[in-house]
Order: structure tokens, then sequence, then C-alpha cells
């Protein structure tokens, strides 16, 4: 089901929640980010899966992510996913990702990734619980 940015990204708890990897296929314009969610309220939905943002267009990543090893981060933690309307384009809704990424150094740094999209789906990972069960 296809959802949009303005309506849904607020229905997820994305804030203090996790990044496990982030992808571009850009051949099919789709950005995938595999997270976890924190709040209780998101029982109904799954608290591990995937976003797939569609019809991705202008993505912007410091650092680009196909330098991220996503293996070798230690931990993430979000601490922005917004809508961005003010920047939106035609049927492209923008996004604004802020992510603290640990390494095992115990150094920090961070990725801000901004892009458009025509909307998103979520796809729960239904082999994984809540810690809340």
């Amino acid at each position: 089901m296809s959802l949009k940015v303005s309506s849904d990204l607020r229905n997820f708890a994305l804030h203090d929640g996790t990044v496990e990897f982030i992808r571009y296929y850009g051949d099919g314009n789709d950005l995938i980010v595999a997270v976890a969610l924190t709040e209780e309220a998101n029982i109904q939905t799954g608290w591990f899966g995937k976003l797939i943002f569609h019809q991705v267009n202008v993505l912007e990543s410091k650092p680009p992510l196909e330098t991220i090893d996503w293996d070798l981060i230690a931990r993430t933690n979000i601490a922005s996913a917004d809508e961005k309307p003010e920047h939106n384009s035609a049927n492209l809704e923008a996004v604004f990702w802020a992510i603290a990424l640990y390494l095992p150094d115990g150094r920090e740094e961070w990725l801000i990734l901004e892009f458009l999209a025509e909307s998103f789906e979520w796809i729960p990972d239904r082999s994984r619980l809540s810690p809340y069960l």
C-alpha cells in the first residue's frame, strides 16, 4: 500500500529509532531504509521493517551512501526523519533525515539525507518480535 510522506510518515515512531542500513536503487528510483521503531504504539505496524521510498529524486547524502559500510557501524540513532513541504516539487514530497552513526572506536558521525519521493511503503519484518510483547 502506497503511503504519502505528508500524511503518513509521522505515524511511524522514527525519532530515536535505529537504522540497520540504507540502500538506493537508482534503476528503479527506490530508497530502502531498514529501521527499528521505538514506540509501543507501533505494535500494529511491527517494530522492525523497511521503509521503501518510491520515485526518489534529487537524493543528497552527506557522507555519500555508497561510502558507508553498515556492517562497521556499532549503532545508530535517528535524530530526525521529517517532511520538508517547503521543498516539495510537483507530486514529489521532500524528506529530511539526520542520523547519528556511532563507530566501534567511539566516534560519532552524522548522516544527513535529503530527497524527494512520490510515496513510500512499510514492509514489516514479521520474523522479529517487539521488545514489548
